[in-house]
């Protein structure tokens, strides 16, 4: 192919992908009269220049915003001094919130014949999956059913997250913990706090933590304070 030829068709190319994202209806003046095609997932075979004219006005009535084309890889081949094919694989970004098809690659192939000026004689677009349904150019339904199973995937995910923070902020805020050096008195016992008073130790400790004292006395303290009393006897 000459080099003003391959300029000229990836200007075309350019062209075409220019006006379709922008959803163009000028577009529609490129078709030949001769034309054939396929589009996204559909099972039709379109043979007439009105059957595509058709089909490219359904697809910007079915996404009426523009769309990002993401091109990955292009190839132009001359077939003969008036036919050559573009052969392209992109990504589609829709106006929607999608989580698929715009991570999954398209393919399309044009045919472009000199008839006086250059016109497509020839497209067909692959989308992935045959996601498409009944009367859609893409698969808006499925990808809106996809994304919504998703938020309410997340949304369940995120609810039981949030449960579990809350418990583990309730049990965080339940402990309470004595850290660090704590100052006694060496005699009476007596804690000094950070202000510089002193507390009984039950004080102290009762202040600081979750801690509840009960009384008693100890083997050691019972005949100290109760001379009368006596020990239980061994059981041996």
């Amino acid at each position: 192919m000459k080099a003003s030829d391959h300029q000229k068709i990836r200007e075309l190319f350019d062209g075409y992908l220019r006006m379709y994202a922008t959803r163009d209806d000028r577009l529609t003046a490129w078709f030949s009269d001769n034309f054939s095609g396929f589009a996204g997932g559909g099972h039709v075979l379109v043979k007439t220049r009105e059957e595509w004219v058709a089909v490219t006005r359904q697809d910007f009535a079915q996404v009426k915003e523009a769309i990002r084309i993401e091109l990955k890889d292009l190839c132009i081949q001359s077939l003969s001094s008036t036919v050559a094919i573009a052969t392209a694989f992109f990504t589609i970004h829709l106006p929607i919130q999608d989580s698929f098809l715009s991570r999954e690659t398209a393919r399309l192939v044009l045919v472009f014949r000199r008839e006086g000026d250059w016109k497509i004689c020839h497209s067909s677009i692959s989308i992935p999956y045959g996601l498409v349904r009944e009367g859609e150019v893409y698969p808006l339904q499925e990808l809106m059913g996809r994304t919504q199973a998703l938020e309410a995937m997340v949304g369940e995910r995120t609810a039981e997250l949030e449960a579990k923070n809350l418990k583990l902020a309730e049990a965080m805020a339940s402990i309470r913990t004595l850290k660090g050096l704590v100052p006694i008195c060496a005699a009476c016992k007596k804690i000094r706090d950070d202000a510089g008073y002193w507390h009984q130790v039950e004080t102290y400790v009762h202040d600081h933590t979750e801690a509840e004292f009960s009384h008693g006395l100890c083997p050691d303290c019972i005949p100290k304070y109760f001379p009368s009393a006596r020990e239980p006897a061994d059981p041996s």
